[in-house]
């Protein structure tokens, strides 16, 4: 009999384990608590928070004078006539030499007989001729230099 006992025992305990399960979390659920926590976050960000705002006035002092004297530098500019080369052009008439030819008529034995010819003389001509050559310009330009008044 005594084995029995613990035999029953042991069976009511297998048969309490049994009536006490997990609760389960069913499918539809799921969506339900996502949502919820959607929910609550969009309310915290959507609603509105209070905006306090005041004003502080702050005394205004109309006019404050010092008079110090104090040395200070001061730049003052100057202007400085700046040499630089630079190449010009200009026009030289150079001479040169050139035969030209004349017709002149001679006539021989009596002026019966009369003939053209040619003959040629030399000419001195002309001709321009652009050169360059370095001149030697001025600039201005503007210097600053640093001046103590007291």
């Amino acid at each position: 009999m005594v084995k029995i006992e613990k035999e029953g025992k042991e069976k009511h305990h297998l048969k309490g384990e049994k009536h006490h399960h997990k609760p389960e979390i069913t499918s539809w659920l799921i969506p339900l608590i996502v949502f919820g926590v959607l929910s609550v976050i969009t309310a915290i960000i959507v609603l509105p928070t209070k905006v306090l705002s005041y004003q502080v006035e702050v005394p205004y002092i109309d006019k404050e004078q010092y008079t110090v004297e104090v040395p200070y530098e001061d730049v003052e500019e100057y202007i400085v006539q700046v040499p630089y080369e630079t190449q010009e052009q200009y026009v030289e008439s150079a001479p040169y030499t050139e035969q030209e030819p004349y017709q002149v008529t001679e006539c021989a034995f009596l002026g019966l007989f009369c003939q053209g010819v040619t003959k040629y003389r030399t000419v001195t001509k002309y001709k321009d001729v652009i050169k360059t050559k370095p001149v030697t310009k001025y600039r201005d330009e503007t210097r600053y230099k640093k001046v103590t008044n007291s």
